[in-house]
């Protein structure tokens, strides 16, 4: 998966890079983006613009953090699929096998899979947000708390039969690493992927980010830079251009991070139904019973 690119190759890459990242950041407002193309050989051409907060005139570089939201959701994937390379989770599995007082109204919850919650082919009903964003402390209970919050609802549709995005399912993935590693999902990923990997700037919101670390959010976007972000398997990760290039290209080199079969299973979409009602976040995507698009878990997120 390495390709060889000349200088001049590079260098129009890089025109053609620098060209489409300012067209955006005009169109979007964006105050910072940085970019790295890499293979498996490195990095191919990296990129900065902006600033990290407006007005203030710093640079960000490769290693500013930003919060990858629902690319987040990916990591908790790979996090389950470690465990399946060890013979201790199953993809077809009940999830009641692993997280035993997970339960509904609905009877139907018992037939959810594992693969279900990854595929987002479960029928949960949406997303809990009691608790997912705090502002005085962090509250690491979060997750746990989605979990309880199941035990009055109902299923949209009968289990795997259908794919409608939902943030509740890898909440629940969360407790289940949790659960079947004896490990705290914050330090799983920390101890099993950003160790690993050596990405050194990743981190979850447990503390505050050190200062001058991170690219402030655009003022317009009403976001408090002070908040803990809590929903850590669907969404609470901040991470830095080096960091994804190191996770991304892990995929490159079976053995890396993740067994040949689990990368596999990651990957090609076959066999698709119809597209989801509501598909990936903003974008529509289609979902099959069995396996999503490559990466698993936000198919139609960017990293």
């Amino acid at each position: 998966f390495g390709v060889s690119f000349s200088n001049l190759q590079i260098e129009a890459i890089a025109q053609e890079g620098s060209a489409a990242v300012q067209s955006i950041m005009e169109k979007k407002h964006a105050t910072a983006v940085t970019v790295i193309l890499a293979d498996a050989n490195g990095i191919i051409w990296q990129g900065a613009y902006g600033e990290m907060e407006h007005g203030k005139g710093i640079p960000p570089t490769k290693d500013t953090l930003f919060g990858i939201c629902s690319v987040s959701k990916t990591f908790t994937a790979v996090a389950v699929m470690k465990l399946v390379d060890r013979g201790m989770v199953s993809l077809d599995e009940p999830v009641v096998t692993y997280i035993p007082d997970f339960k509904m109204e609905d009877p139907r919850y018992r037939d959810i899979t594992v693969r279900m919650l990854l595929n987002h082919s479960s029928g949960l009903p949406g997303q809990s947000i009691l608790g997912g964003m705090t502002l005085s402390k962090p509250y690491p209970d979060y997750a746990e708390g989605v979990i309880r919050a199941q035990w009055s609802q109902h299923l949209k549709f009968e289990p795997g039969t259908n794919a409608v995005y939902t943030n509740d399912g890898f909440s629940i993935l969360e407790v289940l690493v949790k659960r079947v590693s004896g490990l705290r999902f914050v330090d799983f990923v920390q101890r099993e992927i950003f160790d690993v990997l050596g990405m050194n700037s990743s981190r979850f919101l447990v503390s505050q980010l050190p200062e001058n670390s991170y690219a402030v959010p655009n003022p317009a976007d009403d976001f408090s830079t002070d908040a803990y972000l809590n929903m850590y398997g669907t969404g609470g990760i901040f991470s830095s251009a080096a960091d994804m290039a190191k996770f991304a290209t892990s995929f490159l080199t079976p053995g890396r991070l993740l067994s040949a079969e689990s990368i596999k299973e990651m990957g090609p979409w076959v066999g698709l139904v119809q597209p989801a009602r509501h598909g990936c976040g903003r974008h529509r995507c289609m979902a099959e019973r069995r396996r999503l698009g490559f990466l698993w878990g936000n198919a139609c997120g960017a990293s």
